[in-house]
């Protein structure tokens, strides 16, 4: 399973999301889900923001050797789920590949998707008798059960030159998603 996070500058949510995530799963000894990043504008290889890079080296990640890479088709068509942080990046990714549709969502719809799984798991025993990355893709596949039961998926606004309460409200907002998408993937192994 590769996931793929993209923001607009690849340089603060999408860049968190993926060194965060990465990080998740190699503690819960998840192997089989990748993770990686791209932005829809055209910047490449520029290092993390520094705001950024000090707020997930609280979670002991180095950032260091990490670059933005711009948004291409090869990255949607590589990925089995994209997860974007603003309703724009939706239109964005379709311009890129309008294939990547069906499994590209807002990361606080899927979170809240994971949430809504975990909250009715009784109701879902197939999916949970699955390892973790099949969870993943399974559910893109059950989005239209859970979607009924799901919160309103809300963007994560881009903290990009925005005082420091911002960053960390992004911060903590995308650790939540991360969080209830490791719940999900672990619950009941």
């Amino acid at each position: 399973m590769q996931v793929l996070m993209v923001c607009s500058g690849n340089i603060c949510r999408s860049a968190m999301a993926e060194l965060l995530l990465r990080a998740k799963l190699s503690r819960l000894g998840i192997d089989d889900v990748t993770v990686d990043s791209a932005g829809t504008l055209d910047i490449p290889s520029r290092p993390i923001d520094e705001t950024c890079a000090a707020l997930i080296r609280r979670d002991g990640i180095d950032a260091a050797d990490y670059r933005s890479t711009p948004l291409t088709k090869d990255h949607t068509e590589a990925s089995d789920l994209i997860l974007c942080f603003e309703e724009k990046h939706l239109s964005k990714i379709a311009a890129v590949d309008s294939g990547a549709a069906h499994k590209t969502m807002l990361i606080t719809d899927f979170a809240n998707a994971c949430d809504t799984a975990v909250e009715h798991a009784s109701e879902y025993p197939a999916l949970f008798a699955l390892p973790p990355a099949k969870r993943l893709a399974e559910l893109l596949t059950m989005m239209h059960l859970l979607r009924p039961r799901m919160p309103r998926a809300e963007e994560i606004v881009d903290p990009f030159r925005q005082e420091p309460v911002v960053y960390v409200e992004a911060y903590i907002e995308i650790k939540q998603c991360l969080s209830k998408m490791g719940n999900m993937m672990t619950w009941l192994q």
